[in-house]
């Protein structure tokens, strides 16, 4: 593992690498953390991931785009701290979520936007707990 002080120091290891590419999190990760592998596809400190671009310390994930410390997760884009969610975007500690959109720390929700909290959710939008939460698409109260 290297800690790297300068991003010019992370050139001379990968010069291949555009460091210009690198979001601003992943540079301040470069200069703040140890460093065990950059890919070709600008992923940091990722393990067992296939077609994953700009991740950092992801896990078994598949097809992901700008995610941090994610787990088991296919076709994310911007999440954090994700596991097992699939096709989701901007959402935050997440589990077991699929085609969700803006959620922060959901459980089993599918195709759920701007929610935090839910639970067993199908199509809910804005909601905060399960008691809030209504199927968008025939417009009834889920219980």
């Amino acid at each position: 593992m290297t800690t790297y002080k300068t991003l010019e120091e992370v050139k001379k290891d990968y010069p291949n690498l555009d460091i210009g590419k690198f979001s601003g999190f992943q540079k301040n990760y470069l200069l703040n953390n140890k460093i065990k592998t950059i890919d070709e596809n600008y992923n940091i400190n990722c393990r067992d991931c296939i077609g994953c671009i700009y991740c950092t310390n992801c896990k078994d994930c598949i097809g992901c785009t700008n995610c941090r410390n994610c787990e088991d997760c296919k076709y994310c884009t911007n999440c954090i701290g994700c596991k097992d969610c699939i096709d989701c975007r901007d959402c935050i500690g997440c589990i077991y979520c699929e085609d969700c959109e803006d959620c922060k720390y959901c459980k089993d929700c599918i195709g759920c936007r701007d929610c935090i909290g839910c639970r067993d959710c199908r199509n809910c939008r804005n909601c905060t707990k399960r008691e809030d939460c209504k199927d968008y698409m025939n417009n009834k109260p889920i219980n």
